[in-house]
């Protein structure tokens, strides 16, 4: 039995086989639903290199939607585009943190949906290039959290460094001054080397959060 969060697909590495000869491993999960809920039926195949197959059948429990309190006091810009034309967005992959320019008002409250709503739109990006679609990723989840915060201390590239290890890359794409998804990643996607990072094909694991008006995307192979 394998618990997942919600709306976040099985990573298949957890699936492993032992043979004498090289294994591989495929999963057929057409019949989950990780966005509802609940518990499903699932299989396991395993084939050799001469073609012998094992299957299993596992289950797999996809965990109730974290509900989390959204921002609700996040204060409105006089002028009609809130988006400030010197907050741009900052990834680690290609550009230096951006200088100049008074970031706007910030809360300390996380937002979970508008967090899923921006990586719901950067696998429509990745749809329409023929990318494999990303997973939310715990790991990518918890530092997305942890930047966001800081950002509200520091919007730079600052502390990103301590949580690259030797057993993964990470990469980092921030943004502030954006007030919705759509709008961070309209900007993310107007950027080249933003886009670039996010449209990675090998970097299929992901997660965004935001906090406030700081926007937080971190991705990995």
């Amino acid at each position: 039995k394998y618990t997942i969060e919600y709306n976040s697909k099985l990573d298949q590495k957890e699936l492993k086989a032992t043979d004498l000869s090289k294994t591989t491993v495929t999963l057929d999960d057409s019949k989950v639903n990780y966005k509802k809920a609940g518990t499903y039926k699932a299989t396991v195949i395993a084939k050799d290199e001469s073609n012998n197959e094992t299957k299993k059948e596992i289950e797999i429990v996809v965990k109730e939607e974290k509900k989390k309190e959204q921002a609700t006091t996040e204060k409105k810009n006089n002028s009609s585009n809130p988006q400030n034309s010197n907050k741009k967005p900052n990834s680690s992959n290609t550009q230096k943190p951006s200088s100049g320019g008074n970031t706007p008002p910030n809360t300390t409250q996380l937002s979970a949906k508008a967090s899923r709503e921006a990586f719901d739109l950067i696998n429509k990006e990745r749809a329409k290039l023929g990318m494999p679609l990303a997973v939310w990723d715990s790991e990518c989840e918890r530092i997305a959290l942890l930047r966001a915060k800081e950002l509200l201390k520091d919007c730079s590239h600052n502390g990103f460094d301590k949580f690259q290890s030797s057993n993964h890359k990470l990469g980092e794409c921030i943004a502030w001054g954006y007030s919705s998804a759509g709008g961070v990643v309209k900007g993310w996607m107007d950027s080249k080397g933003h886009r670039n990072a996010l449209m990675e094909e090998t970097r299929t694991k992901l997660a965004v959060a935001r906090c406030g008006d700081k926007w937080v995307a971190v991705n990995s192979w």
